[in-house]
């Protein structure tokens, strides 16, 4: 990422790896299931299983973190001396860190062991007070977040580099510390009532962002007008609904705020928010009022889709064209008649020798296939269908990749996570118990984890949402 964005900044690769792998790493590290990136191995056949998503995703996006905090002179020249010292050797995280830590003058030791030795990331808290003379006074509270909203026993803390900025000046940091404690206290000056500030400048700091809704409302206007960066816009929406799913937040205040959104055009951004929607829309397709959010999602996306249409323009981003299939399939789910209609015209012409073009095709297909003849309620009976696959086959599946093979992990966890029942948790459980298969221990946890989260949100806030969406 570091050397493409070098090479091609108007890819804008940092916004998609703050879609793609770091939102990925707080999803899967909010889970009581996760694991720290250093852990001890007591058998080979727990290797394959150890390095996985969290892993990868969690090694670098610390290591993101960290270039930042120390810079990227600094990191450069501790990576070269750490890999000439250590060249044909064994070593340690240590030296890494010792490295570093000589090479920019700062406590790596110390803030790093935080971040390897323990599983999961903190939730900083933000409660302000304005006061007197254009200063507001920001305290700063930290504790684990985990995914389903439970306290963490062990009163996990992090050593954390945090980043504010504020309206007065929304491209450079006002205030950078280091925060080692429970809770910390900032005043930051030149700050009027009405002016909005915003922690982890860019995203780059592993942690989640509560705001009081005072706080909160002030991020719609820099939000709507693109004033924050598209990684920032990006992660505003991803904590909230985290904090939604964890039943810190409703997901009411969620739908309000991506009210803000509705001239994003930015694609990365959006294939965020519609990650979030997909999951939204699979747990309240079991309700009476799913037909009101598809209203919603409607007038959610309506704007940015007569601005991007259906075909491409000259001499177009790139990434506009990435965005437009994803405007259209969330249109085409909400029932719009029109892009349901240009849809199976465009299908019907692919059938015909007129080819659809490649970028716009998933779309055209998703689209045709959701309201083809057969029920269009297929999602939920696949689910089914999926389930009942991985136990009649399973043992061929494990014959066929290796036991240790990180696909069964991947059959699990893309087969099974969009279950919202929490009986069938007992079910799956039993089932991978008999089957005896280590590979996929961590796994069937985070998906039973899923699974009893996602059944929590839709009891603990459907009656809200319903509420919301019908008024």
């Amino acid at each position: 990422y570091l050397a493409v964005d070098r090479f091609y900044p108007e890819w804008d690769v940092w916004t998609q790896y703050v879609a793609d792998v770091f939102s990925q790493f707080l999803v899967l590290d909010a889970l009581k299931s996760s694991h720290p990136i250093e852990v001890p191995i007591g058998h080979p056949s727990e290797i394959d299983g150890i390095f996985d998503t969290i892993s990868y995703a969690t090694g670098s996006s610390v290591i993101r973190m960290l270039h930042d905090y120390i810079g990227d002179d600094a990191f450069r020249k501790g990576l070269h001396n750490y890999l000439k010292d250590y060249s044909y050797k064994n070593t340690v995280t240590f030296n890494l860190w010792s490295h570093l830590a000589k090479a920019s003058g700062k406590p790596l030791i110390e803030v790093m062991s935080s971040w390897t030795l323990q599983m999961g990331y903190p939730l900083v808290t933000v409660y302000e007070e304005q006061q007197l003379n254009k200063t507001r006074v920001i305290k700063l509270t930290q504790q684990r977040f985990i995914a389903d909203g439970s306290t963490d026993d062990d009163n996990l803390q992090w050593t954390i580099p945090i980043t504010i900025f504020t309206k007065s000046n929304p491209k450079s940091i006002a205030k950078e510390i280091l925060m080692d404690k429970p809770e910390i206290t900032i005043t930051l000056e030149n700050i009027s009532e009405d002016d909005w500030i915003k922690l982890n400048y860019n995203s780059i700091g592993l942690y989640r962002v509560k705001y009081e809704p005072k706080t909160l409302a002030r991020l719609n206007e820099p939000i709507a007008n693109k004033i924050l960066s598209p990684q920032d816009r990006l992660m505003i929406q991803d904590d909230v609904a985290a904090l939604c799913n964890a039943g810190h937040q409703s997901f009411v205040d969620y739908l309000k705020l991506l009210l803000s959104y509705k001239d994003e055009d930015n694609f990365t951004v959006w294939k965020s928010i519609a990650s979030t929607i997909g999951n939204l829309s699979s747990l309240l397709e079991y309700t009476d009022y799913f037909d009101q959010f598809k209203k919603y999602r409607l007038n959610l996306c309506s704007s940015i889709q007569n601005r991007i249409g259906w075909d491409a323009t000259t001499n177009e981003n790139p990434l506009v064209a990435m965005l437009r299939p994803i405007i259209l399939t969330l249109l085409g789910k909400s029932d719009d008649q029109a892009i349901i209609d240009e849809a199976k015209y465009r299908f019907q012409q692919h059938m015909s020798g007129n080819l659809i073009d490649p970028n716009i095709r998933p779309a055209v297909y998703v689209v045709v296939s959701h309201y083809g003849d057969k029920n269009s309620a297929l999602s939920r009976v696949g689910r089914d269908i999926v389930w009942k696959f991985l136990q009649k086959n399973w043992t061929e599946l494990v014959e066929r990749f290796g036991e240790n093979s990180v696909f069964l992990i991947y059959f699990v966890e893309s087969g099974l996570c969009n279950f919202v029942d929490e009986k069938i948790t007992s079910e799956i459980q039993s089932f991978f118990d008999s089957a005896n298969t280590s590979t996929v221990t961590l796994a069937v946890k985070q998906v039973i984890e899923t699974i009893k989260m996602r059944s929590n949100v839709l009891k603990r806030d459907s009656k809200a949402i319903e509420e919301y969406l019908l008024q």
